[in-house]
């Protein structure tokens, strides 16, 4: 299977600023812990415990583990904002995460829509 860059975009349902070397460290606690819960358990747990979605670190941890090189940003974060546009023209899969009510709340306030 050929490498992509994928691009993973959260949009949280509250404004979240994840800054390195924060967001590294948050990114390899996910995976560690996916994969502890996964030995212990038999299974990897669908919805763990913090307030926003880390549903694409998941995706993010296995594409990764594929070979392919990955981007995650956190779209309210005012940084990450700034490379979102950047990164989508070179990146060969978006995806994204949110919730319904943020769904109608950012229409038209991104650049994509």
């Amino acid at each position: 299977m050929p490498q992509r860059n994928v691009l993973l975009v959260d949009l949280p349902s509250y404004a979240v600023a994840i800054h390195s070397p924060y967001r590294e460290l948050l990114e390899r606690r996910l995976k560690a812990q996916t994969v502890i819960n996964k030995q212990r358990l038999g299974f990897a747990l669908k919805r763990p415990g913090l307030s926003y979605s880390r549903g694409l670190l998941l995706i993010a941890a296995y594409l990764e583990q594929r070979g392919h090189h990955i981007h995650y940003l956190v779209y309210p974060d005012a940084a990450d904002a700034r490379k979102f546009l950047d990164l989508c023209k070179n990146a060969d899969v978006i995806g994204f995460t949110a919730m319904t009510p943020v769904v109608f709340t950012l229409v038209g306030r991104l650049p994509f829509c």
